[in-house]
């Protein structure tokens, strides 16, 4: 059997990528001018940390490694200084949230990058313009990596009720807090991580895969979590991209405080029972937001996502405390005290609007492009 390489990283560092959403500012439709902009930026220090994506629509942040979330929030909100000038100076807007409200998917291009994907999804490829963060936790060897990711798939309706920004997708109001998440489950390699114990059978399972044909790398998986070897990280796909950075940089901080916890406490039983509920949990949480009901092993009843993320950020408080982290947890729970997040206030907004979509997608990218934001 090969076995992968797992090049360890420092316990807790983290790291985020968020996926943007470039729009022309005068019909806030997306615009193809990725290429554009990147080449505006070419000759910067930042061309490093923004990347093209799927289509000529989207644009990648990717920060640098951190060992707090201090670090990372200081070095998110230059570089979006310098995105925002730059995009002002193209005529163009930048935008978070999970997917553009009215967007055409068939009129999207493909970049170069991708095309080898898109001759294999074709027509799913363009309909994935939707817009995602991944976050990045390091791990120092990979049977912890597993573990951890085993651990976060009770937690997955927080991360999606906290994140949720996509309500609205081809002109259409779809009654899911995320729908984003749907569009990923088209693919034949979404969902949960398999139920492995540990780094080897991990890499069992992936030869088994690879001598099936099924896949050539472990990034040919779109799991909600995966494994990152080549970073020493697991890697947290399951988020919309918030409106805001400071969204984005409080489920950061969540997502390291658990995982600290997770070490510290090993409260997570890996057995056959592990996933029994995931996919009710999923969609209760991609339906309904906060409001959504979970069915865990520990508790004898259902609970609302609303009130087991408040449970947890206050079972969490002292790992916050210690890492830092508590004045996003603050941030996390006032959000959730008011059933507060992005897709709810999306549809506020375009009631407000006057059910105007054109100005509904300007009003998500002032959100993102706000001197508060940068």
């Amino acid at each position: 059997m090969d076995t992968l390489e797992f090049r360890a990283s420092k316990d807790l560092t983290l790291g985020t990528e968020i996926e943007l959403q470039l729009l022309d500012p005068h019909t806030g439709d997306l615009t193809p001018k990725v290429d554009e902009f990147l080449d505006q930026i070419n000759k910067s220090d930042y061309q490093g940390e923004v990347k093209p994506e799927v289509t000529h629509s989207m644009l990648e942040i990717a920060s640098n490694i951190h060992s707090n979330t201090d670090s990372l929030n200081k070095e998110l909100r230059k570089l979006n200084r310098f995105l925002t000038r730059e995009a002002k100076k193209m005529n163009i807007q930048i935008s978070g949230g999970g997917t553009h409200p009215f967007q055409a998917w068939k009129d999207r291009t493909i970049s170069t990058d991708y095309e080898k994907i898109y001759k294999k999804y074709d027509f799913l490829i363009k309909k994935f313009t939707v817009f995602g963060q991944h976050i990045h936790i390091g791990c120092s060897d990979p049977d912890k990596a597993v573990y951890l990711i085993h651990a976060f798939s009770r937690y997955i309706p927080h991360l999606i009720a906290l994140s949720a920004s996509s309500p609205f997708y081809d002109g259409v109001e779809t009654a899911f807090q995320s729908t984003r998440l749907h569009l990923v489950d088209a693919f034949p390699l979404s969902g949960h991580f398999p139920l492995v114990k540990n780094w080897e059978e991990f890499c069992e399972y992936l030869n088994k895969l690879q001598k099936l044909n099924v896949v050539e790398q472990v990034r040919n998986f779109y799991w909600d979590i995966r494994l990152r070897p080549e970073f020493g990280t697991l890697e947290i796909r399951i988020c919309d991209s918030p409106l805001t950075l400071k969204q984005a940089v409080s489920l950061t901080a969540y997502c390291q405080t658990l995982a600290f916890y997770f070490l510290e406490e090993n409260p997570v039983a890996v057995d056959n029972e592990l996933y029994l509920a995931y996919a009710h949990n999923r969609f209760q949480a991609s339906r309904y937001g906060y409001k959504g009901k979970i069915s865990v092993p520990e508790l004898v009843s259902p609970v609302t996502i609303d009130q087991d993320i408040l449970n947890t950020l206050e079972k969490l408080a002292p790992y916050a405390k210690f890492l830092g982290n508590e004045v996003y947890f603050r941030h996390l729970k006032k959000e959730v005290s008011r059933l507060n997040n992005g897709a709810r206030k999306i549809k506020k907004a375009f009631k407000n609007l006057k059910n105007n979509m054109n100005d509904l997608a300007s009003f998500q990218s002032q959100l993102w492009m706000h001197k508060k934001n940068c």
